[in-house]
């Protein structure tokens, strides 16, 4: 079978024969090759301004996440923290009354991370939302959360209220020690 011919540079290692590789390309589902943040968003989003006021809390979040950068680039060419500001950025599109976000900090640099921190925390008091995010950033939880929940092997082994996580800001040291021992004894006598 003759290789068909492509406008854009190879950019794998030329490999030994029968030796099989796999580029981004190919692992990105073909529904999502020629897609760009624009074009992902259309049924939300046709234009750079469609749908915020001045002052709307998703201006912030759009700001803080720099979705302008690549608002017109297709999703392949994507880095893994592009892909996640995209991911965040889309869930609230809708404006829906509760998110879930896992790990929507990973792959964001620490401007961008500091600065989606600070807008949903906007977000959430604006707009009345309830936002659950599965973290693993003690940090995260105790300076951005007003409650948080720890799991392990899918078992809730403490619970953190308002109480706590004020304890937690006030001597963060003691309370990562307290969390990380506490866990440690849970998961040992299981």
């Amino acid at each position: 079978m003759a290789a068909k011919s492509c406008s854009r540079a190879r950019t794998e290692p030329p490999t030994a024969p029968g030796v099989r590789t796999q580029s981004a390309l190919r692992r990105t589902p073909p529904r999502f090759r020629r897609a760009s943040p624009a074009a992902s968003c259309s049924p939300f989003w046709a234009g750079a301004q469609v749908g915020l006021e001045p002052g709307d809390p998703l201006g912030a979040l759009r700001s803080a996440l720099a979705f302008d950068e690549f608002f017109d680039q297709r999703i392949f060419t994507l880095s893994a923290g592009m892909r996640q500001r995209l991911a965040i950025f889309c869930a609230f599109l809708t404006r829906p009354r509760a998110v879930l976000l896992d790990e929507p900090f990973n792959w964001l640099d620490p401007i961008c991370a500091f600065d989606t921190k600070q807008a949903l925390g906007a977000l959430v008091a604006a707009e009345g939302l309830t936002l659950v995010t599965a973290l693993h950033d003690l940090t995260s939880l105790v300076h951005h959360c007003s409650a948080g929940v720890f799991l392990s092997d899918g078992r809730i082994r403490r619970l953190l209220g308002p109480k706590e996580m004020a304890e937690g800001q006030r001597d963060y040291a003691a309370f990562e020690a307290e969390m990380i021992a506490g866990l440690r004894d849970d998961t040992r006598h299981g």
